[in-house]
């Protein structure tokens, strides 16, 4: 399981390198085969990468759009791959080039925010959508990639493939919310 890490710093403030280094470290062991951190301003997005799959090998994340409009960071494995490429009109590329990514993102495209109905598989992601300025957040209907979040109103929005990553940030508290 790769893992995917980042934080929205909702007040406007830019987004601290060292607070991406830690959760990054915190995650190494999701990821040993390669790690990205995108940011800009207040926002940043990060991944470990483990690389499952034959299209894996050529994936490098966090991922964004030759436009810049969207940005992505997932931990997935898409089972319906095939059913995807001919729904996006894809065919004309080959399919060894077409990573989980890629169709995540094509996917969103198309589709919006109801993108996550038409895959089949298991996925932890979040995008990143200049265009509206919002974050797209989804997890596989039974969690088996994990994504945990933090939400402080006016103050940040932070999420995690594990619970450690996202303490390690000063603006998230330990205590338990009744």
């Amino acid at each position: 399981m790769s893992g995917v890490f980042g934080l929205w710093r909702l007040d406007g403030r830019p987004v601290a390198q060292a607070a991406c280094d830690e959760m990054s470290r915190l995650l190494a062991h999701r990821g040993p085969d390669g790690f990205g951190v995108w940011s800009d301003g207040p926002l940043g997005l990060g991944h470990r990468m483990l690389r499952t799959t034959r299209e894996a090998e050529r994936e490098i994340q966090p991922l964004a759009t030759a436009d810049g409009d969207l940005v992505l960071t997932a931990d997935t494995r898409i089972d319906n791959r095939e059913a995807l490429i001919v729904a996006l009109g894809l065919r004309g590329l080959p399919r060894e080039d077409i990573t989980d990514a890629d169709l995540i993102l094509a996917s969103y495209r198309s589709w919006g925010e109801r993108c996550a109905e038409h895959w089949i598989g298991d996925f932890a992601l979040v995008i990143w959508d200049s265009r509206t300025r919002r974050l797209f957040c989804a997890r596989d209907p039974f969690g088996v990639k994990p994504l945990y979040y933090h939400y402080t109103p006016g103050r940040i929005f932070a999420f995690a493939s594990e619970v450690e990553a996202l303490l390690a940030l000063e603006d998230v508290s330990d205590e338990i919310d009744e």
